[in-house]
C-alpha cells in the first residue's frame, strides 16, 4: 500500500468512530432519524448471528448493500433475478440509512435485512466472519474501505453496479483516490451506467469495468407494466385531468398551489404525495394547499369530491399512482435534488421538476428527448400546463417520448446477474 493510502486509511479509521459518536449525541438530543440509525446498530452481531442461524435457505450466500431507498430500487431487480435463478439462496440485504431500512426491513425477497455496521476494522472482520458471504454486491456508490479489504482477504468477490461517478466524485479526487483507490482495486468488477462512466474509471487506472446501464430502468419498467387502475382516484377526480405530484417538499407544494390558481387551470386536480408523511409534515402540507383537502388515509370516512387537492399520507403508493396522471411533477428540485423521474416516465407521462437536477443524468436526457421540462417558478409551471392543456397532442407526444426513453434503456440487470451466477458456480 502506498504511504499516502496508508495515511488516508488511518485518518478514516479515526474518523469513523467519531462519526458514530456524533450520531449517538444527535440521537440523544432527540433527532428521530439519528435515533433510528444509532439504535438499529446496537447488538448487531447478535442480530446477525440469530438470523443467519435461523435462515431456512441453504443455497449460495449473497450479500447486497444499498445506502438508502434509491439505491435499493437499483438493487431490487438484481436481487429478484438472483432469487428467481437461485430460489434457495441466502440473500442478505443491508442499508446505511434509516430511510431505507425502516421502509424495507420486511422485504420478502431477502433472507434478512440489517443495518450496515460502522466500517471499523473490527466490525469488518466480525461482519464477514458471521455472514460468510460468497459474493458481495454494492449498489451505485456506497463502498466501504475496511469491509472491502476484509472481503478481499476472505477471497470473496465483490461487484459494484449501476455506478455513475460524477467528474468531481470523491473516488477520483486528490484525497479520495488515496482512500478509495485500494477499495476500488479490490472489486471483482464495476458495472457503470454509461460509457463515459467507464472511461472515467479506465482513465483512473481501473480496467475491470463494463458499461451496461442503470438497473433502475428495469425496475420502473416492471412496476409500470404491472400497475393497476386506482378506482379511488377516478371517484375523486372524475373526468378531470390529474396532476400527480410525487415526493414533494414545501417549496414544491407552494409553487404548485400558486400555479394552479390560474383561471385556465381550474379544472385540474392535484394528487399530492409528499416525501415526508409524518403527521406534522402532512398538517403543514394541508395548510399550504388551502387547509381542507382530503387525505388518502381518511377516504373510507367520506370525503369532499369537489376538492381540487387530495393528499396521500401513506408510503408505498406513488410508483403506481403515476399511472393515473395526465401530467406528473417530481419534487426535490428546489432542495437537495430531484427524486425519481423514471417512475412517471415508465408510465408514459410527461414530467416537470425543479432546477436541481444536474446530478441525475436521466433528468437531462428526458429534457433532451422532449419528455420533461425544468420549471423554476410558479409561472413556469403555469405556462407548461396551459400549453399542454391547449395542445393535447404535444402532451401525449411528451409522454410517449418518456416511455420510449425508459424502454430503450432497460436491460442492465441481465449481464450483472449472469456474472454473479458465474462467480457462484
Amino acid at each position: 500500500m502506498h504511504p499516502a493510502e496508508r495515511l488516508a486509511l488511518g485518518l478514516y479509521s479515526l474518523g469513523i468512530p467519531a462519526y458514530g459518536a456524533v450520531i449517538a449525541l444527535v440521537a440523544a438530543l432527540g433527532n428521530p432519524k439519528a435515533r433510528l440509525w444509532h439504535q438499529g446498530r446496537r447488538n448487531w452481531p447478535l442480530i446477525v448471528r440469530q438470523q443467519v442461524e435461523a435462515c431456512p435457505h441453504t443455497g449460495p450466500n449473497i450479500w447486497v448493500h444499498a445506502s438508502s431507498l434509491g439505491e435499493f430500487e437499483q438493487a431490487r431487480p438484481v436481487i429478484e433475478a438472483l432469487r428467481a435463478q437461485q430460489p434457495n439462496a441466502r440473500i442478505w440485504l443491508t442499508f446505511f440509512s434509516p430511510s431505507g431500512y425502516e421502509v424495507r426491513k420486511t422485504y420478502s425477497q431477502a433472507s434478512g435485512v440489517f443495518y450496515l455496521p460502522l466500517d471499523t476494522p473490527a466490525n469488518a472482520r466480525s461482519w464477514v466472519a458471521q455472514l460468510r458471504p460468497q459474493l458481495a454486491l454494492f449498489a451505485k456508490y456506497d463502498i466501504w474501505p475496511h469491509l472491502l479489504a476484509e472481503l478481499a482477504r476472505a477471497q470473496v468477490p465483490a461487484i459494484l453496479f449501476s455506478a455513475h461517478p460524477r467528474m468531481n466524485s470523491a473516488w477520483f479526487g486528490r484525497w479520495g483516490r488515496w482512500l478509495y483507490g485500494p477499495a476500488l482495486r479490490s472489486l471483482s468488477h464495476v458495472y457503470v451506467q454509461t460509457e463515459a462512466d467507464a472511461q472515467r474509471f479506465r482513465s483512473a487506472g481501473y480496467s475491470r469495468v463494463s458499461a451496461v446501464g442503470d438497473t433502475r430502468f428495469d425496475r420502473v419498467w416492471a412496476v409500470a407494466q404491472t400497475a393497476v387502475t386506482q378506482d379511488w382516484v377516478t371517484q375523486w377526480a372524475g373526468d378531470a385531468p390529474v396532476l400527480v405530484a410525487g415526493s414533494t417538499w414545501p417549496e414544491d407544494e407552494t409553487l404548485l398551489w400558486q400555479a394552479l390558481q390560474a383561471p385556465e387551470l381550474q379544472s385540474i386536480r392535484l394528487l399530492l404525495v409528499p416525501h415526508e408523511v409524518d403527521e406534522a409534515h402532512i398538517q403543514a402540507t394541508l395548510a399550504r394547499v388551502g387547509g381542507s383537502a382530503p387525505r388518502y388515509s381518511q377516504l373510507n370516512k367520506g370525503y369532499d369530491t369537489h376538492s381540487r387537492v387530495l393528499v396521500v399520507d401513506v408510503v408505498g403508493l406513488l410508483a403506481g399512482l403515476y399511472r393515473e396522471a395526465w401530467v406528473t411533477y417530481v419534487g426535490g428540485g428546489f432542495g437537495k435534488g430531484i427524486h425519481n423521474t423514471l417512475e412517471p416516465a415508465a408510465h408514459g407521462k410527461p414530467v416537470l421538476f425543479g432546477p436541481k437536477h444536474q446530478r441525475f443524468r436521466e433528468a437531462g436526457e428526458l429534457i433532451a428527448a422532449g419528455a420533461a421540462v425544468e420549471v423554476r417558478n410558479a409561472a413556469d409551471i403555469q405556462d407548461v400546463l396551459i400549453r399542454w392543456q391547449n395542445q393535447p397532442q404535444t402532451c401525449i407526444a411528451a409522454g410517449e417520448a418518456a416511455k420510449t426513453y425508459v424502454q430503450v434503456n432497460c436491460g442492465a440487470t441481465a449481464p450483472i446477474v449472469r456474472h454473479c451466477l458465474q462467480l457462484l458456480a
